[in-house]
């Protein structure tokens, strides 16, 4: 209660959607208003996305998730969600399919999207092509943005920075 945390904000794969719905309520509850957010990884399609988590589930909990996760978003104004896309030669082909997912699922909240990089997981590495796919998804989030469909980092008081800092990073 007395801590100079200012905003609170954790990942997940949104695996047991039950569970983390529990878990982010019961942690709203003890917040007393200070911002929160869950960030959802969702990497592609249902196929694609299941084929990256190696789990033929892992599509339908992380959707599953996220849309419950808006309903809380409209009871609690301190509370966000928002979807992670990690960009890899696996998905590079479906960014505009992507675009439109997350249009469909979080009409407000931010869409963040990291590349691949050397020693990941699943073995990916950023070539040419998924970079052109890394700033495909950049250009249509800025156009997303400058339309007012995502609105960047809500409820954290230095997110027009942290938006100005993403952009920077995008354009590398």
């Amino acid at each position: 209660k007395n801590s100079k945390i200012h905003r609170f904000d954790t990942p997940t794969s949104g695996f047991d959607p039950d569970r983390i719905i529990l878990k982010t309520e019961q942690i709203l509850k003890k917040l007393d208003g200070k911002p929160f957010r869950v960030d959802v990884s969702l990497d592609g399609t249902e196929e694609v996305h299941n084929s990256i988590r190696k789990n033929k589930h892992s599509y339908k909990n992380a959707v599953t998730t996220i849309k419950e996760l808006n309903k809380l978003k409209k009871k609690h104004d301190n509370f966000d969600t928002s979807i992670i896309t990690t960009i890899s030669k696996t998905n590079m082909h479906e960014v505009e399919t992507m675009a439109a997912l997350v249009d469909d699922l979080l009409p407000t909240g931010e869409w963040m999207i990291n590349i691949a990089r050397p020693a990941t997981v699943d073995g990916c590495t950023a070539s040419d092509n998924e970079l052109l796919a890394y700033k495909k998804a950049n250009t249509i989030l800025e156009g997303n943005i400058k339309n007012g469909f995502h609105q960047g980092d809500k409820g954290h008081k230095f997110g027009k920075f942290l938006t100005a800092k993403n952009q920077v990073r995008r354009e590398y």
